[in-house]
């Protein structure tokens, strides 16, 4: 991760009871909910298919920008402008992208033995990155994204470049949290303006729970405006008062549409029409928290990917996936 920033905290517009930052630099603005947990908290070892490739669009590890935050007890917003990520080759982009995120959350209903969180997002590319150099401008937006699993490189669904000048994202999130049960979903809609040809939209959903065996609770957080990751109340020991740590199940279903007026199969791509693909992954997980920095996660993934080639040909794959992680986080 690049993240270098500066921040100014001083500054109390709202009162004493209302967390106000202003903030410029590099660093990862949340995007949603999933986002808004650290990968080294989240249920998976990976997110969810539609909020890591949202993730990227104007926000991201090592994004630059310039924003806004604000914070009470039971609420979180965030504006920020953005612009490039740092580490891409000067020689990519030769006029930067420029884009905005805008988020809100909340937790209404709160509770000693629960939570419950609702929130939505606007985001967007204000103007796409120029990818030649010279007087000649080519600005394209790639749709793309690897099963939920980073063994390597592939993407399974992507839309290739779009020519494009910008594009708009918005998401609506909902999660709750009871005793050492935890569900949470997410919707986004993204639409490319590539006018004045067809503008294409795409989509992407998930749906998430987990089970804490050993009694954890997943509380929420307005720090992000998320939920944090779960702490043995009784961390793994040998001796006479220890414990075996947190022991969780976890289940997920993830749909990512990058399909728009694809057409049938056994025909050509229809005039405008893109066949980014379909893919659906199911994963469920078990998850083992010695203490509160180490971590055991292993998944295990469903993947149906359906796409159509130019020509009407199923290109698609059904894969599945046994993942094992172990994670130090402090």
């Amino acid at each position: 991760m690049n993240q270098a920033y500066l921040e100014y905290a001083g500054f109390r517009p709202f009162g004493s009871g209302v967390d106000f930052r202003i903030r410029g630099g590099a660093w990862a603005t949340p995007a949603g909910l999933e986002d808004a947990t650290s990968n080294t908290e989240g249920l998976f070892l990976e997110r969810a298919a539609i909020a890591e490739l949202v993730r990227g669009l104007a926000g991201g590890d090592g994004r630059t920008g310039v924003g806004v935050f604000a914070s009470g007890q039971r609420w979180y917003g965030s504006a920020v402008y953005t612009g490039k990520v740092v580490g891409v080759p000067a020689t990519a982009e030769f006029d930067q992208q420029a884009g905005y995120i805008v988020r809100g959350a909340v937790n209404p209903i709160h509770g000693a033995d629960y939570d419950v969180h609702l929130g939505g997002s606007v985001q967007g590319i204000l103007s796409a990155a120029d990818t030649t150099a010279g007087p000649v401008r080519t600005r394209a937006i790639r749709l793309r994204e690897r099963p939920e699993v980073r063994v390597d490189g592939n993407r399974l669904v992507d839309t290739g470049n779009i020519n494009a000048g910008g594009e708009t994202t918005y998401g609506l999130e909902a999660g709750a949290s009871y005793k050492n049960f935890y569900g949470a979903g997410e919707w986004y809609k993204i639409k490319v303006n590539r006018s004045p040809t067809f503008n294409p939209s795409f989509s992407g959903w998930y749906l998430q729970g987990a089970y804490t065996l050993t009694g954890e609770r997943h509380v929420w957080s307005s720090a992000n405006g998320g939920f944090r990751g779960i702490k043995p109340a009784k961390p793994f020991s040998r001796g006479p008062d220890g414990g075996w740590g947190a022991w969780e199940i976890a289940a997920r279903y993830s749909v990512l549409d990058l399909d728009d007026r694809a057409g049938v199969a056994g025909a050509a791509t229809p005039a405008g029409g893109i066949r980014g693909g379909e893919q659906k992954i199911t994963t469920v997980g078990l998850n083992w928290y010695p203490n509160s920095v180490v971590r055991f996660l292993l998944d295990y993934q469903w993947a149906k990917v359906d796409r159509l080639n130019a020509a009407g040909l199923n290109i698609g794959e059904d894969v599945n996936v046994v993942s094992l992680r172990s994670q130090v986080a402090f």
